[in-house]
C-alpha cells in the first residue's frame, strides 16, 4: 500500500513539475507515459510466474534454487528489453502521435515528446532490474526494502526534476534525465540495504 502511494506521488510530482514548463510539455509527457504504462504491465507479467517458486524455495531455505528463480526474472527481463526497446524506437512516434492526435498543438507536443521519449525508453533497462528485485524482496517477506528504495527514488526524482528542468533549464529533456535516474537509485538501494546472501538475490 505504501509503495503504491509513493508510486502515485512520483507520478503526481512529475506532472506538477512538468506543468511549470508548458501545457505542451504536460501533453508530451502524458503521451510517452502511456507507452511506459504498457511496458510496466508487460514487465510485471514477465516476472510474475517466478514469484511462486521464489516463495516456495525461500520457505524451504533452498537458497540456490531461489537464486535460480530470481536469475530467471533477470534473464527474461533482459530478453523482453531486447524486443521492446527497439520496437519503441521504431514505432513509438506513431503511438505518441495517436495519444496526441486530439491536441490543438499536436506538432509542438510531438516535438517535446520526441525529446523526452528516447531517454524514457532507455530507462526501461534499469526499471527491468528494479522490478525483478522489488518483486523478489516482497515474495520473501522483506517488503521494507522496496518501500525504502521507492522513498529514496521519490526524493531523487523530485530533486532531479528541479535541477535538470529549472536550474539547468533543460525542459522536458531534463525531466527525462531525472526519470532515468529514479530506477537507478532504487537498484543502488537494493544493493546497499540487502547485504546478506539470502537478501541480495544474485
Amino acid at each position: 500500500m505504501v509503495q503504491q502511494l509513493i508510486t502515485f506521488v512520483v507520478s503526481l510530482v512529475d506532472t506538477m513539475m512538468v506543468s511549470g514548463l508548458s501545457n505542451n510539455a504536460v501533453s508530451a509527457v502524458y503521451a510517452v507515459n502511456q507507452i511506459s504504462f504498457l511496458y510496466f504491465v508487460i514487465a510485471g507479467g514477465l516476472v510474475a510466474g517466478a514469484g511462486i517458486y521464489i516463495q516456495q524455495f525461500y520457505g524451504s531455505k533452498d537458497f540456490p534454487r531461489l537464486e535460480e528463480a530470481h536469475r530467471y526474472k533477470l534473464i527474461i527481463g533482459i530478453i523482453g528489453l531486447a524486443i521492446i526497446i527497439p520496437l519503441c524506437f521504431i514505432f513509438g512516434r506513431y503511438l505518441i502521435g495517436f495519444y496526441a492526435r486530439n491536441d490543438d498543438a499536436r506538432d509542438l507536443v510531438m516535438l517535446d515528446a520526441l525529446k523526452y521519449a528516447p531517454i524514457i525508453y532507455l530507462s526501461y533497462i534499469p526499471y527491468a532490474f528494479t522490478v525483478a528485485y522489488a518483486t523478489s524482496f516482497r515474495e520473501i517477506g522483506k517488503t521494507h526494502y522496496p518501500m525504502i528504495a521507492s522513498a529514496v527514488a521519490l526524493v531523487v526524482n523530485i530533486v532531479g526534476n528541479y535541477i535538470f528542468m529549472y536550474v539547468l533549464s533543460l525542459g522536458v529533456y531534463g525531466a527525462a534525465i531525472a526519470t532515468f535516474r529514479s530506477p537507478i537509485s532504487r537498484i543502488g538501494c537494493y544493493f546497499a540495504i540487502g547485504a546478506k546472501r539470502e537478501d541480495i538475490l544474485l
